[in-house]
């Protein structure tokens, strides 16, 4: 999926983005990236027979030149950087700062604060991150 300058990603999505840019120059591109939890009332049906709104945790975002993604490795264990501890908490911390430095890695960041909002926390419905980021040609970025 290619982005030009504002990208719309929907909650649960994961996907990889390719920056754009002049390629002769190599000029970064500014990405301005919207994640919004789209889900409406009680969507969730819990064992006990009661219902509850779909939140999602903070996003972590990486953007770097290696050709896969650094955050998760599909059938292989956590590798113990904060990951779980993200999927269980909702805490970007532990992961962001254990990539920040990583071969590969340019930029890491983590949004926690929803827009419009005083204090950091889950998406809930109708609410959503928004985060800008500077790519060059090349880069891919990961969430």
């Amino acid at each position: 999926m290619i982005f030009t300058r504002t990208a719309v990603v929907l909650v649960a999505a994961g996907i990889g983005v390719a920056a754009t840019g002049n390629a002769q120059t190599g000029a970064p591109t500014k990405f301005t990236i919207q994640v919004e939890n789209t889900s409406k009332g009680e969507a969730l049906k819990l064992s006990n027979g009661g219902s509850a709104p779909f939140v999602s945790a903070p996003v972590l975002w990486v953007t770097g030149t290696g050709g896969t993604n650094p955050i998760f490795a599909g059938g292989r264990p956590d590798a113990g950087l904060g990951l779980e501890q993200l999927a269980e908490t909702g805490n970007p911390g532990t992961l962001a700062k254990s990539l920040t430095g990583k071969k590969n890695i340019v930029q890491v960041g983590a949004d926690a604060r929803p827009v419009g909002g005083t204090a950091e926390g889950p998406l809930t419905p109708g609410q959503r991150y928004e985060l800008e980021i500077t790519a060059r040609p090349g880069e891919m970025l990961s969430f």
